[in-house]
């Protein structure tokens, strides 16, 4: 294969990986750090050339849930915002745009207690990403998400669909996390 080919694939692919597209750059504000609890957070991860980063969910204005694959049957957990950022590149907070100064208190309420039943619960985090929404394994015991899928799925029981659901079946995983981060239907927590 030759360099000219190389360099071509390399362009047509690279949006895949690196995670911001150019066309989202100006949806991306790194400066928008949650306000409240019930915004979804984004960043890249350790693997940007090959992923496209880490989703969560606000729990207040300093703390973020999510799912990850370094705690094993412990993959919910909560953590400070700088921990989760960790020096890498953060996209900021954002609301369904239907709930654009956050959702309501009662909606807070049942989103909260679903993290709370979560913590308690063995989970994994699914990296094959078959039951990325989530899954419940009786034979094991445990729940089963992807970090996007928890996202989508706490803010899905509550009746908000944050990304469109063309976006769940296709080419590589179901639902990336540029995806989720760039879909029109979110708007930045300013």
């Amino acid at each position: 294969m030759n360099l000219r080919k190389i360099i071509t694939i390399g362009l047509i692919f690279s949006p895949l990986f690196n995670g911001a597209a150019s066309a989202s750059s100006a949806r991306i504000c790194g400066e928008c750090r949650p306000q409240q609890a019930a915004e979804f957070v984004h960043r890249t991860s350790a693997w940007t050339a090959l992923f496209v980063g880490h989703a969560g969910v606000s729990v207040d204005d300093v703390s973020i849930a999510n799912v990850s694959t370094e705690r094993g049957s412990q993959a919910m957990q909560y953590e400070d915002i700088d921990t989760f950022i960790a020096g890498l590149e953060f996209f900021g907070a954002k609301r369904p745009a239907s709930a654009p100064g956050g959702l309501s208190s009662s909606e807070k309420q049942e989103m909260s207690a679903k993290l709370a039943r979560f913590a308690e619960l063995p989970m994994e985090y699914d990296s094959a990403h078959n039951n990325q929404k989530g899954s419940f394994f009786e034979d094991g015991g445990y729940y089963e998400f992807d970090c996007v899928g928890f996202v989508e799925h706490l803010f899905e029981s509550i009746g908000y669909n944050l990304t469109d659901d063309s976006y769940e079946s296709g080419f590589g995983w179901p639902l990336t996390v540029r995806e989720q981060r760039d879909d029109s239907d979110a708007v930045h927590a300013l």
